[in-house]
């Protein structure tokens, strides 16, 4: 018998709140969890038999082994995680984590959820309780999904996905240098020879390149198209990357590529940034200026494309601040339909502008601009008063888009909580957090959370699985929706990889007692297949465009 808490004559004390029954939270540990016993050292005095069973191992083997050698990680961190959890044993804290534990035999590894709780009595230490759950197989299958989302699949490099995650990480660094490389006219190949030797040209061209390198930091990807880069992670001076570049395009001239018995001879149009920020967006303009100015290769300074984007720029800014005078910052209403019964439950509020013209303007057009301009605020305050009249004369939910950064920025968020309590529809009100790794202080970004569950919000992480997936979100914010980002969705009907993630994203999300939503439905297949899998709401185009007005029915 797994003896968790001693005598069932007495009441032990979690923390400092509530007060648990000996017996009944025992038997609820006992039924699915795998929970291990610590005493105040971390060292194991027991393991329930399903913790046993998990790692094929005896009483014998585990108790007297300290907890920590078992935990296991192929992160760079896994010291600092070691010692969150000692330090959490030494103050006699709960402590939660995601981690690896390794059995004695066969190479045995699972991936667990734990929680750990110190049991006091009378202030007293009586014991340690681990209690987990066993993801292993989710994990796996993750892991199997991110092999091939950072990968290329015709030529087996690194791909865009990649190098974005690449770039966060080194851009916290120090300064790096991005290569891009655009092959001429490439259409023209597909065209006259056939797609099947024009994959065999982008299969040849990388593998060409990829041996170019010209350091050993050097990381190298496949980009969509016939598009190549090169991120130098080293300090690499300009004049040598200008003769990097000299080499690279007089040795292409000559350069024949065997593609399927064919050789083909092409020419290349580099464009090259260096820096710490926005090296690919200044990479990719330096490309289209050489491209434009039909250069080989133009390196980015501030003289590339800089008149032209400050023209647009200073055009933008004045179309939010004439909107903003006229009313014109409006909501759209995308509906959310409930996947069992196709019936309209919720919508999603989305920003759009009125130019002088009367056309209706996309965000893509002007949100960043608006944003960096300092207009955010009022532009999302005029909306959502808008919204918030519509809504109040519905019985629907919504939801409201927020970034880590709005949440956390009061002239956004109070203006928004004083539009709940006038318009009484918290209760209705789904707050969206945009996934992303800036989600760290969970302690201040849950204050923020709770003034809003106080009007009765519920809360749902946006674009999960869209790169930034870290599980650790769903056990450290009280979250009711995930909302499964759309670059999975849209293809999933045919991308296997995606089928398998979000599946196993649906599997947790049930056995957190979480719903989901997928968005970017875009057709009849996709609509089926998402059902197919149990997810609980849809949203996309396929059942209803954004529209000023709410619809009734799809």
């Amino acid at each position: 018998m797994f003896g968790l808490f001693g005598s069932k004559k007495n009441e032990v004390k979690w923390g400092d709140k509530d007060v648990i029954n000996d017996s009944i939270y025992k038997s609820t540990l006992n039924y699915g969890y795998l929970v291990v016993e610590l005493d105040e050292d971390g060292i194991i005095k027991e393991a329930n038999d399903n913790f046993l069973d998990a790692l094929k191992s005896n009483s014998i083997e585990m108790e007297g082994q300290p907890f920590i050698t078992l935990m296991e990680s192929s992160s760079k961190d896994l010291m600092t995680f070691r010692q969150q959890f000692k330090n959490a044993i030494k103050i006699r804290k709960r402590w939660q984590g995601v981690i690896r534990i390794k059995g004695f035999r066969d190479n045995i590894k699972i991936d667990l959820i734990c929680t750990m709780v110190p049991i006091l009595q009378n202030h007293a230490l009586q014991k340690i309780i681990i209690s987990c759950t066993n993801f292993t197989k989710f994990s796996n299958e993750r892991r199997n999904f991110y092999k091939q989302y950072y990968t290329d699949s015709l030529t087996n490099f690194s791909n865009r996905q990649k190098l974005l995650d690449n770039l966060e990480y080194v851009s916290k660094q120090h300064d790096s240098t991005l290569i891009i490389f655009d092959i001429d006219d490439f259409a023209n190949v597909n065209d006259f020879f056939g797609y099947d030797i024009g994959d065999a040209l982008l299969k040849e061209l990388a593998n060409w390149l990829f041996k170019k390198r010209p350091t050993d930091n050097t990381l190298f990807y496949k980009l969509p198209v016939d598009h190549f880069a090169m991120l130098i992670t080293e300090e690499f001076k300009r004049e040598k990357l200008k003769i990097f570049l000299k080499n690279i395009n007089s040795e292409i001239q000559y350069k024949l590529f065997d593609c399927l018995g064919n050789e083909l001879n092409i020419a290349l149009t580099i464009g090259t940034a260096q820096g710490r920020y926005d090296i690919l967006k200044n990479a990719n303009s330096a490309l289209s200026h050489a491209k434009k100015n039909l250069k080989d290769s133009v390196i980015y300074d501030n003289n590339v494309n800089q008149d032209e984007e400050i023209g647009k720029n200073l055009k933008t800014i004045k179309m939010i601040k004439t909107a903003l005078e006229n009313d014109n910052v409006l909501p759209v209403f995308q509906p959310i339909v409930n996947a069992k019964n196709n019936k309209i439950e919720k919508y999603e509020t989305l920003m759009r502008l009125k130019d002088e013209s009367g056309e209706i303007i996309s965000p893509f057009f002007f949100l960043d601009i608006g944003i960096q301009a300092k207009l955010y605020p009022k532009m999302l305050s005029q909306m959502m008063e808008k919204a918030f009249e519509y809504y109040r004369a519905s019985d629907k939910a919504f939801s409201i888009n927020f970034s880590v950064e709005d949440m956390l920025d009061p002239q956004i968020a109070n203006p928004i909580i004083k539009l709940i309590n006038k318009y009484d529809v918290g209760s209705r009100i789904v707050i969206e957090i945009l996934e992303s790794e800036n989600i760290t202080d969970y302690k201040v970004i849950n204050e923020v959370l709770e003034k809003f569950r106080n009007f009765g919000c519920q809360i749902a992480i946006d674009d999960f699985g869209s790169g930034y997936s870290n599980f650790e979100h769903i056990l450290k914010l009280k979250l009711d929706f995930l909302k499964i980002d759309g670059s999975l969705i849209k293809n999933i009907d045919t991308d296997k990889a995606a089928q398998l993630l979000v599946k196993t994203i649906i599997s947790f999300a049930k056995d957190a007692h979480l719903q989901t939503i997928a968005e970017y439905v875009h057709n009849a297949v996709v609509f089926k297949k998402v059902k197919n899998l149990g997810i609980d709401y849809v949203q996309g185009y396929f059942l209803a465009a954004p529209s000023e007005r709410l619809h009734s029915s799809i």
